[in-house]
């Protein structure tokens, strides 16, 4: 259990890593043109978009009804009541945005190494979306 926790948390880390929100741009709108079986793609529906006044600023993934995992630099200097979480397979045209109730870091993150480089969103509602099982 403890491989697949470290395994997810690697892979979400690397996921929430882009700098440049003209990147995510880009990035979702390449995947909304994605055509899967005659309809977009939509195969990680836990996965979603943290904006920060309007504008995407890291991955996350819905791990709880109300739980997002996402990295720990991503919430560096923000506010929770600045912060949306989007969901569906285009971020600009979601599925659920849903507000942010607070937003917790890992205790020891290190911005210089990116060590414990993880942290937690709680949502103020849940969405009708079931969380990636673990």
């Amino acid at each position: 259990m403890r491989e697949i926790m470290i395994i997810l948390c690697f892979g979400i880390w690397l996921t929430a890593c882009g700098s440049d929100p003209q990147d995510i741009e880009a990035a979702s709108l390449t995947e909304a043109a994605t055509i899967v079986g005659g309809s977009a793609y939509g195969g990680l529906p836990a996965v979603g978009a943290l904006f920060m006044n309007g504008v995407p600023r890291c991955t996350g993934t819905l791990v709880s009804p109300k739980k997002v995992l996402t990295a720990a630099h991503c919430l560096r200097g923000v506010s929770a009541s600045r912060l949306q979480f989007r969901i569906g397979p285009n971020a600009y045209a979601p599925t659920h945005t849903l507000g942010v109730a607070r937003i917790k870091a890992h205790p020891d993150f290190d911005p210089e190494t990116l060590t414990n480089d993880i942290g937690v969103v709680t949502l103020k509602t849940s969405p009708s979306v079931a969380p990636l099982r673990l």
